[in-house]
């Protein structure tokens, strides 16, 4: 069995009712609401597309090894939505369907801001910090990259969020 779809679900961290932050040493920066930050902030974004790609040790990179995985999701998973308020918090909420009824609705929150210039899009929830690069930031898309690596592997899921 081919074990990168499982690996796909468990570490997505805006696509799966169980959530596995995944973390970088990095400091949490200070929230300002900028023209960027009001691009992100009181909308409800849902995940439109999900794309992974594993490398190996040495092996360079390459947009075209990006694999769509979306449909590999369950509809309760493809429905969940982030909502970011104009103050810097968060909450990822189980949109519509849920997996198990007796899951909360809101199932995550914590502080956000957008750093590093522009290219970062950091989440605090409690001492866990999840780092994203902003690919891509507009008035009605949202790409983030979340790269994690473990010893000679690394993975990179691109995240594509529409609002609605």
């Amino acid at each position: 069995m081919n074990r990168f779809p499982a690996l796909v679900l468990l570490l997505l961290a805006f696509s799966s009712c169980n959530r596995t932050l995944l973390t970088r040493n990095t400091p949490p920066c200070k929230f300002r609401l900028t023209q960027q930050a009001l691009l992100l902030a009181n909308k409800r974004w849902q995940e439109v597309s999900i794309e992974a790609r594993r490398l190996s040790d040495g092996a360079m990179p390459n947009t075209k090894d990006f694999k769509d995985v979306t449909g590999q999701f369950n509809p309760s998973d493809l429905d969940d939505v982030a909502i970011f308020d104009a103050k810097g918090t968060y909450v990822f909420d189980e949109g519509p369907v849920k997996a198990r009824p007796e899951s909360p609705q809101v199932y995550e929150k914590g502080t956000w801001c957008i750093c590093k210039g522009g290219s970062q899009l950091i989440l605090t929830n409690g001492p866990a910090i999840t780092v994203y690069d902003i690919i891509e930031l507009k008035e009605q898309s949202l790409v983030l990259q979340l790269q994690r690596s473990n010893e000679d592997i690394a993975d990179t899921y691109l995240l594509t969020y529409q609002p609605f």
